[in-house]
């Protein structure tokens, strides 16, 4: 009997229906809790002929490359999407979503560039990275960094801590992690770099300012301004994964 630890590609790709040609090339995870709006809007970017091996993933081409998206919330969700494309031969990962500040280097409007990650969700120890550090690739970053700079954008390179346990922050904790240096703390660059990191892959992480929390701003006391802003900072992400993701390691 095998069970999910001991899948191989072609397990993964029969339990997914997925015929080895569609297996993507590159994978966009994106964390965020409402899916619907996000696959739709990538079914349009991967289109015209696009695949759903979950209802989650939306597989399909852009430039030539073959490349997935995933709609993730926290950790382990991460993990299930990159786990069963890195054992099928996944090239390339980029995760995508939202962060609070840690730090007055950053504002709204910003791209946050996943430099590293400190490590704090569960799913991570599992993967074998407890407690530690997880570069992201240094060429994804130099190539992320030029476009953003090509095109005017602004943002910012930096550590981010992840944490999959979103209830239990505390201002004490926040002030905690900012101390240490991170400049931002999200939900799913722990868990995805930890499984890239196991099977070999390239990844890095493109990030949303959604809430300053050394401000003392949170997800509650959103505003039209901050809503428009970060919608036209998440068109820019989208960009700039795809631009990513079709260039290629």
């Amino acid at each position: 009997m095998k069970l999910f630890g001991d899948f191989g590609a072609e397990d993964w790709r029969r339990g997914l229906s997925l015929p080895e040609e569609a297996v993507p090339q590159a994978l966009v995870v994106h964390g965020e809790y409402d899916a619907q709006q996000n696959l739709k809007q990538w079914e349009e970017l991967l289109g015209p002929q696009t695949m759903r091996p979950r209802w989650n993933i939306v597989g399909g081409m852009h430039d030539g490359r073959r490349v997935a998206f995933a709609n993730v919330f926290g950790g382990p969700m991460a993990a299930m999407a990159v786990h069963p494309c890195c054992v099928m031969g996944t090239q390339m990962v980029v995760q995508t979503g939202y962060f609070g500040a840690l730090s007055e280097e950053v504002d709204y409007g910003d791209i946050l560039i996943v430099s590293s990650v400190k490590i704090g969700c569960g799913v991570s120890g599992e993967y074998g990275g407890a407690g530690g550090r997880i570069a992201a690739d240094e060429e994804l970053v130099a190539q992320a960094r030029a476009y953003c700079e090509r095109q005017g954008w602004s943002y910012v390179v930096g550590e981010v801590r992840s944490t999959d346990a979103i209830c239990q922050e505390t201002a004490e904790l926040v002030r905690q992690w900012a101390q240490a240096g991170q400049v931002g703390v999200d939900m799913e660059c722990s868990a995805t770099f930890s499984v890239a990191a196991k099977f070999n892959r390239p990844v890095v992480g493109l990030l949303n300012l959604s809430d300053h929390l050394v401000r003392g701003d949170h997800l509650m006391n959103y505003d039209d301004e901050r809503r428009q802003l970060e919608a036209k900072v998440d068109e820019r992400i989208r960009e700039l994964a795809l631009e990513l993701a079709a260039g290629g390691l």
